[in-house]
């Protein structure tokens, strides 16, 4: 599935949750819609069914929770999208049985599913197994426990739960069980309700029912706080007879913002009322008048990077939406809702670029367009490699034309000269130098010629090696130790103190069939060497070597670039086999090609931002492919590239995240 994501420029002022805001909807700068994709397949009887609850996974993966009554008759408490296909999931008991109607409420520390059982009983499941553990008291004196609710937050979870010989208690979610918080007393009431929900900051563990009062357990003074209808300036309750059913999706929601703004919603007993924490009042105070005057709340939703999105519907029934940035930024998110019935969750890593809606007539998936993403500099060069400086400058190098320093605050670029460096030939003067390498101590390496160079840009000193042999890539197989291309076909060891080759026996490739493309030591050490003609494999502790190719199961083995992920999975590029991801340690291969949605077959390179996903360098623009596989955008001129032809130099990421890629027509960043 290929999918377009253009972007626009974000521009708004401060916002504060103290009284009225600044921004009003007159002023609020818009948030455009780029794409919508609905995965609803005729063929598919999964895809139509009613979902609940969503939940992005670590590793991009979508699950998706039953409607209740979904649950309670077919017993699936999960179903897994990985962006093709729904996949019904058995939560497993430890005796191998089937959990019956599980309901699924998030993720602990370790990324594992946390839930109930239809009996209350509080369960663990490792997503890959689906093997569940019911989780209980560390303290065994609790007997028959049952959780309330549970919540999770900031790595960390939490339930309420009772016993047949406790009033209700608070308990910290731990490896080995339940660890009752002990300054936390449950305040006396007539009766207790049968449904809670709670919310978990840094600061407070909240809990909520349908009515009031609201419970604030305060974790540094332990301390709880009440609020009742006198902590509320106003406050519209519905009579009895004429409210909505009370089942779960009518719970009040409540949100903690990135810069501690507290946001209440009721949804039933106090007539969907919208209301902000004034916090030197400690009351809660409508903030309807923040919004235009027909908008009616409906949800409020937080993304896993901190930003909320408020949903209204206006007086013709159709939806609105602000979404509130954690910076306290707002924007106008109406366009990105538009045209849906019957919203249930929104998720995602980020609202400012990319949005999950569970409606009542499926999965849907919205782009967000955000212009100025991609910026541009030094048009009329050929950019070849780039490095940060202790200033956050960038230092560039050119195939034609010399070095220069880009100012990433200004936008501006101006000529860099270098110190000397003992070589033959200027190191810091014209020429191709195809990569920069720092070690840990912030020092730059890169080939000048015959030279090995380390630049410390830090004193402006520098240092050659000569290696007798004209160089163009390298990578340290350790410390002191390099992997030195100079040949189109052979490598050789270098000692960098000694300026020698060291040997490592026989059983050590040093000379093939192919030109080589790229040279790669992963996290154990191993070096790989992507030619045109396969994929080596060396093991210098062992003194053996391994080339890997068509018989292997890959589909091209004209190797282009490779990059190695968190995971130690290698996405390799090829000239005409697209991207080919490789797991050494199970051997298995995934083919992401123009099938997949990529713009095009030929891969020259391939780099990963923050969050793990790759941006893919083509003969046809960038591709940006998600760790699960799925192609998610791609990037050409007419999106701001510079450039969209790419070739073999390697892109650069930098300190503050953005990545950038040279061409012969200058630098794109985004």
């Amino acid at each position: 599935m290929k999918v377009r994501l253009l972007f626009t420029l974000l521009y708004c002022c401060f916002i504060a949750l103290s009284g009225a805001f600044s921004q009003t909807g007159e002023t609020w700068p818009r948030l455009e819609r780029s794409y919508m994709n609905h995965f609803y397949r005729e063929n598919d009887s999964y895809s139509k069914k009613c979902f609940d609850d969503i939940f992005p996974d670590r590793q991009g993966r979508l699950w998706l929770v039953p409607c209740g009554d979904e649950r309670l008759i077919n017993s699936i408490g999960l179903f897994r999208f990985d962006g093709y296909s729904f996949q019904p999931v058995e939560v497993l008991s430890p005796e191998g049985t089937v959990i019956e109607a599980p309901l699924v409420t998030g993720f602990d520390d370790q990324g594992r599913f946390i839930g109930t059982t239809e009996e209350r009983e509080f369960f663990r499941m490792g997503l890959d197994t689906h093997e569940s553990n019911i989780i209980l008291p560390v303290d065994s004196s609790f007997s028959n426990f049952q959780a309330i609710c549970i919540s999770s937050g900031s790595d960390e979870a939490f339930a309420l739960g009772k016993s047949e010989n406790s009033p209700p208690l608070l308990f910290r979610l731990e490896e080995d069980g339940l660890v009752q918080e002990p300054a936390f007393h449950y305040p006396q009431r007539e009766e207790m309700p049968e449904m809670y929900g709670m919310t978990i900051s840094p600061e407070s563990i909240w809990l909520l029912n349908f009515s009031l009062p609201i419970y604030r357990f305060d974790r540094q003074k332990k301390t709880l706080d009440t609020y009742g209808e006198q902590d509320f300036t106003v406050l519209r309750k519905i009579e009895a007879e004429d409210r909505r059913t009370l089942d779960g999706r009518f719970m009040p929601k409540l949100l903690v913002s990135s810069a501690s703004n507290v946001y209440l919603l009721f949804k039933a007993v106090y007539d969907n009322q919208l209301f902000g924490l004034d916090r030197e009042k400690e009351k809660f105070v409508p903030i309807t008048d923040q919004f235009p005057a027909d908008w009616l709340s409906v949800d409020i939703f937080r993304d896993q990077a901190g930003n909320i999105c408020f949903l209204f519907q206006d007086a013709n029934a159709a939806y609105r939406a602000v979404l509130e940035t954690v910076d306290g930024q707002r924007f106008d998110y109406s366009s990105v809702v538009a045209g849906q019935q019957d919203i249930r969750s929104l998720a995602g890593q980020d609202f400012r670029r990319q949005l999950f809606l569970l409606t009542g007539t499926g999965l849907y998936c919205a782009g967000i367009r955000e212009e100025g993403l991609i910026q541009q500099t030094l048009t009329d060069k050929w950019g070849s490699s780039m490095a940060d400086l202790p200033d956050g400058r960038l230092l560039i190098n050119t195939v034609q034309d010399g070095w220069f320093v880009y100012d990433k605050i200004t936008g501006k670029t101006m000529p860099f000269q270098g110190p000397d460096c003992g070589t033959e030939r200027p190191a810091f003067g014209d020429g191709m130098k195809q990569q920069i390498i720092p070690d840990k101590d912030g020092k730059l390496w890169f080939i000048s010629r015959s030279y090995l160079v380390r630049y410390d840009p830090a004193t402006n000193d520098c240092e050659s090696f000569n290696f007798g042999k004209r160089g163009a890539l390298f990578a340290f197989a350790r410390e002191g130790l390099a992997v030195y291309q100079h040949s189109r076909n052979q490598i050789s060891f270098m000692d960098v103190r000694t300026q020698q080759a060291v040997a490592f026996g026989d059983g050590v490739q040093q000379q093939f069939e192919g030109f080589v493309r790229d040279i790669l030591v992963d996290q154990q050490g191993l070096v790989w060497i992507p030619t045109n003609n396969g994929l080596w494999k060396i093991d210098i502790d062992r003194g053996e070597s391994e080339v890997l190719g068509l018989e292997n199961g890959f589909t091209d083995s004209r190797f282009t670039s490779i990059f190695e992920d968190a995971g130690g999975r290698l996405w390799l590029g090829t000239y005409f086999g697209g991207l080919q991801v490789y797991d050494p340690r199970t051997g298995t291969i995934n083919i992401i090609d123009q099938e997949q949605g990529l713009s095009n077959n030929t891969v020259m390179s391939i780099i990963a931002d923050d969050e793990g996903d790759m941006w893919v360098g083509t003969e046809y623009g960038i591709n940006l492919v998600s760790k699960a596989g799925e192609v998610l955008n791609s990037f050409h001129q007419e999106d701001g590239l510079t450039y969209e032809i790419f070739e073999r130099f390697d892109p650069f990421k930098s300190m503050d995240g953005r990545l950038y890629f040279g061409t012969r027509q200058g630098i794109s960043n985004c």
